[in-house]
């Protein structure tokens, strides 16, 4: 394993990595020109390793802006067998370039000193080699020294061939972007091979830390211990499937490089050095603001358990945010995505974190406020947290500044186990009646200063749960229970329809302090059912007349108030009746005189009934004035209308002739038109989901199909011919209803 932090590599590498160092150097051939190195280093395959060195020089001499230098000794290009040469692979002047450098190799320490301490990160094969060290003065050209006869002989052990990389291929992401403050997970996944149980990941960034090492940022391997500047990456992915996916938590430019993976499983050990993520963090505001604009907070708050608590937040100096600004509070404990959850937000685009569903934003960050309320406190709720402001292209997490969270009082869990609550847990009552609801706490007995409370879970205007009854105190709720026995029963004096809603009880007794969070009492207060009407977006009242002009498109709306569910009525006049539930929509497209009349919606529950009656009165157009050619003369709609009143008639007539000459002669009279046909059928679109049979229990009238099928329109045809006032319409008048029954 790497080292991580702290103590140095080499350090971490004695303890955990048992390297060889054999026969420590500490000659020469001057005496004041001495250094001390080992001769030998043992190092397995992609780990780092600092073999510590000192050197001497002249007394007379005192280094200026020295540069050291380790050489390698080299049998191949650009030397020979035949004559071998030493050729430099790492300088401590980092700028310089070198021709057979050597990029992961590091002069961390500082040559005027005599330091020659020499750090191998990411230890390859082609590393094993013989090195020496020298030394030139930068201020004095003519002091230049090499430490020859010192060879330090270096093995790197355990290399795999490079055909694990070809025949275990690893597939990743190579140029990622995201943008500061937010989580990503990068897939990856090595194919053909399947790891196991005790294999172990490593994700290291490729720029060297303090110790001339790579730093782990992410590993599964619970013994090493990523880099404290990079705690929020996390491997999330199962190497026993192959999958190596990173995920990288609340993004920050210092996130911004190159990174490398690398597997160990036995004695497979390899890192896919040709396979890279290259990470842009996009969008980083200038760290000028936090000092600019800095967040005030409570950095430690302690709650007991149970409890309602406010932490005051606000932005010192702060801009003038948007409307559209959004803030988050994250809980700096990442969930099994490896993310950190939101736990409060005034985005209603993002839901909040399921398990914490009672904190809340509850400041104005138009204010600059970002106070954050912690509702019923729970010992889950204990942790740090973190809050992150965006307006348009402004982003910024406070990272330096956290609130901790502890919850005390917290009791086992156990407790509700031994002393469970018996309460019933749905509970009906009618709209201003008196209500007592039993509630016992079983296996205890409490003291005379026992309080008991209960609760509504919707929050008020203050993000807490409001305690609407207690002992300390009776309303229109009443904890009417014996404490000291145990009782816990709930009375209700007046029930409302604003009482309907889900009630927690909470029990304290010296050092006993529980919200019985698992056993809820849930409250239904049922009402007799109430109408209201809307004429094309305009309400009406019961027996109004309401005037349209016909080819007018008219929408008429009943929305129905009960509690439970009324089934609701809904009849033209007297000839037809459906019944159905919920909101009736009832659309008429371009209205004509036949569909004059009177409307009624009937709403019924068991607790009572409403009715809304309504007339519809459809008037013809006023009259129009129709240019004639070649003369100024006017023709009304009356005069229209009389004429084709006669032209009907002779049609009828002559539809009459023909069928006493077909009966005279003997041919078969021609075809009833079908109810398809006929131009006073009326269309009812119904919604599936609330079909029911109709009052009159004409079942023949209604053909529902498909009534399996989501989201299909269902047309049941109904005949108005025989009740009509007209039985003979006119041929262009199509009375065609439309209601949509929709469930509340």
């Amino acid at each position: 394993m790497w080292p991580g932090r702290g103590s140095g590599c080499w350090i971490a590498l004695a303890v955990i990595l048992f390297p060889i160092w054999k026969d420590t150097a500490c000659n020469g051939d001057n005496p004041d020109y001495r250094i001390t190195v080992q001769r030998e280093v043992t190092v397995p395959e992609g780990l780092c390793v600092t073999v510590p060195c000192k050197f001497t020089v002249d007394r007379t001499k005192k280094l200026e802006n020295a540069v050291g230098y380790w050489q390698q000794w080299r049998d191949s290009a650009p030397c020979s067998r035949a004559s071998p040469c030493y050729v430099k692979v790492v300088s401590s002047k980092s700028s310089e370039t070198l021709s057979e450098k050597k990029s992961n190799f590091h002069l961390p320490g500082n040559p005027d000193t005599g330091d020659c301490t020499l750090t191998i990160n990411d230890a390859k094969t082609q590393d094993t080699g013989w090195y020496y060290f020298r030394i030139e003065d930068g201020k004095d050209a003519k002091l230049k020294w090499k430490y020859d006869s010192n060879i330090l002989q270096v093995t790197v052990t355990g290399g795999d061939s490079e055909s694990c990389e070809t025949s275990y291929p690893l597939t990743v992401q190579e140029q990622v972007s995201v943008p500061e403050g937010q989580c990503v997970t990068i897939s990856c996944s090595i194919k053909n091979k399947r790891f196991s149980p005790t294999a172990r990941g490593y994700w290291r960034k490729l720029s060297p830390d303090h110790n001339g090492c790579y730093p782990i940022v992410a590993t599964n391997n619970k013994s090493v211990t990523p880099s404290d500047k990079i705690q929020t990456f996390r491997l999330t992915g199962d190497l026993s499937d192959g999958d190596c996916s990173l995920t990288i938590n609340d993004v920050n430019k210092q996130d911004t490089g190159t990174y490398e993976f690398k597997i160990e499983d036995g004695e497979y050990r390899w890192s896919y050095r040709n396979k890279h993520v290259n990470l842009q963090v996009t969008g980083t505001d200038s760290e000028s603001w936090k000092n600019s604009y800095p967040l005030t907070v409570q950095e430690w708050v302690n709650v007991l358990e149970g409890q309602c608590v406010t932490i005051s937040c606000s932005i010192t100096n702060y801009k003038s945010f948007s409307p559209t600004a959004r803030g988050y509070w994250r809980k700096l404990s990442p969930d099994h995505s490896g993310c950190y959850p939101i736990v409060a937000t005034n985005d209603k685009s993002v839901t909040p974190s399921d398990n914490m569903q009672n904190v809340h934003l509850t400041g104005n960050l138009s204010d600059g406020d970002c106070s954050l309320t912690i509702n019923d406190a729970n010992k889950q709720d204990a942790g740090t947290y973190q809050f992150r402001i965006e307006d348009g292209e402004y982003r910024w997490s406070y990272r330096d500044k956290h609130v901790n969270v502890q919850v005390t009082g917290c009791d086992s869990e156990s407790w509700e186990k031994s002393h469970p609550l018996n309460v019933q847990e749905w509970v009906s009552v009618p709209e201003g009646q008196r209500v007592m609801i039993p509630c016992k706490i079983l296996n205890k007995f409490f003291s005379p200063n026992a309080r008991g409370y209960w609760r509504k879970l919707s929050p008020d205007h203050t993000s807490c749960y409001p305690i609407v009854a207690t002992n300390d105190k009776i309303q229109s709720f009443g904890l009417t229970g014996n404490l000291t026995n145990g009782d816990c029963s709930l009375t209700l004096t007046d029930a409302n329809k604003s009482d309907a809603g889900k009630y927690e009880f909470r029990i304290e007794d010296a050092v006993v302090r529980w919200s019985y969070r698992n056993k809820y009492l849930n409250l239904k207060v049922t009402d007799a059912p109430s109408i209201s009407g809307e004429f094309s977006g305009v309400p009406f009242n019961h027996s109004d007349t309401v005037n349209v002009t016909e080819g007018d498109n008219v929408t008429i709306t009943f929305s129905i108030d009960s509690n439970p569910p009324a089934k609701v009525t809904w009849r033209r006049g007297q000839e037809r009746e459906y019944m159905a539930l919920g909101q009736v929509l009832v659309v008429i497209p371009a209205i004509s005189r036949q569909q004059s009349g009177t409307y009624t919606c009937l709403a019924q529950n068991k607790h009572g009934n409403d009715t809304i009656t309504f007339h519809v009165k459809v008037s013809f157009p006023g009259p129009s004035k129709i240019p004639i050619t070649g003369q100024q003369s006017e023709i009304s709609i009356t005069n229209i209308v009389i004429g084709l009143v006669g032209i009907t008639l002779g049609i009828l007539c002559a539809i009459l002739i023909s069928k006493i000459v077909a009966k005279i002669s003997g041919k078969p009279e021609p075809p009833r038109e079908s109810a398809e046909d006929k131009p006073d059928s009326v269309y009812m679109n119904v919604h599936p989901t609330s079909q029911v049979a109709p009052v009159d229990d004409r079942r023949t009238a209604l053909d529902f199909t498909d009534s399996n099928r989501e989201q299909t329109q269902h047309y049941a045809r109904i005949d108005f011919s025989k009740s009509s006032p007209n039985p003979h319409p006119r041929p262009e008048t199509t009375e065609t209803l439309y209601a949509e029954v929709k469930k509340a």
